[in-house]
């Protein structure tokens, strides 16, 4: 039989060189899934750590605008206050610039007797109550004369200030007719001069007292002679 060749020996560095390389590559196959898994791991904490993040300043922002709502719904609702209170002062000021106005209107007209109020189309009327009753001389006699006596004006208001100074006004009246003379005072042409007298009278002392004169005209409504 024939003898099979024999391997030649491998020398000893040739075999320590073979089994470095084993070592190395079983080391390497097994050290390489852990580092893999380690930067998975740190890539999925770091995304996780920037959603949380994320999600706190979002809520923080939520959290600070909720706070600050109430506290910019109340300066909202002052602003609103302070504006509605210019707004009535304001509203308050035009009407006493327009009462003003109106009350200049009213002076200085009614100075001439039948002239009507410029810009006013209603007369309003004071009357003087009870009528006035004097006693004038008549050839060598005492005679009575009655009279009603309206005064008029073209606003409510001045027809109230009228009746406020009303005992003042009769009694005007009463010393300007007593100076009278019955024979004066009985003819057409006496009595327009009396109520032009009287008017002038009137306007007077509501200058004086009112500081108007408020009174347009003076008219006789009756008038009885005894």
């Amino acid at each position: 039989m024939s003898e099979s060749p024999e391997k030649p020996p491998l020398d000893e560095k040739s075999d320590k060189n073979l089994s470095n390389q084993s070592t190395a590559a079983v080391d390497e196959s097994e050290s390489t899934p852990p580092k893999k898994r380690l930067n998975l791991i740190l890539v999925g904490f770091i995304g996780l750590t920037s959603i949380l993040m994320i999600s706190l300043g979002v809520l923080t922002t939520l959290l600070l605008t909720q706070k600050n709502q109430p506290h910019q719904v109340d300066q909202l609702a002052k602003k609103n206050e302070e504006k509605k209170a210019v707004e009535k002062e304001a509203a308050k000021e035009e009407k006493k610039e327009e009462a003003k106005e109106e009350k200049k209107e009213e002076g200085g007209h009614g100075s001439k007797e039948g002239e009507s109020a410029e810009g006013s189309s209603t007369p309003e009327f004071y009357q003087v109550r009870p009528s006035i009753v004097i006693t004038l001389p008549a050839s060598g006699r005492t005679r009575y004369v009655s009279l009603d006596i309206d005064l008029m004006t073209h606003t409510k208001t001045s027809v109230k200030t009228l009746e406020a100074y009303g005992p003042l006004i009769k009694s005007s009246l009463i010393d300007l007719l007593s100076k009278q003379t019955f024979d004066e005072i009985i003819t057409e042409e006496g009595k327009k001069n009396v109520r032009k007298q009287a008017l002038t009278v009137l306007q007077a002392l509501m200058t004086e007292q009112a500081g108007d004169p408020i009174i347009e005209q003076v008219l006789f409504t009756s008038f009885i002679v005894q």
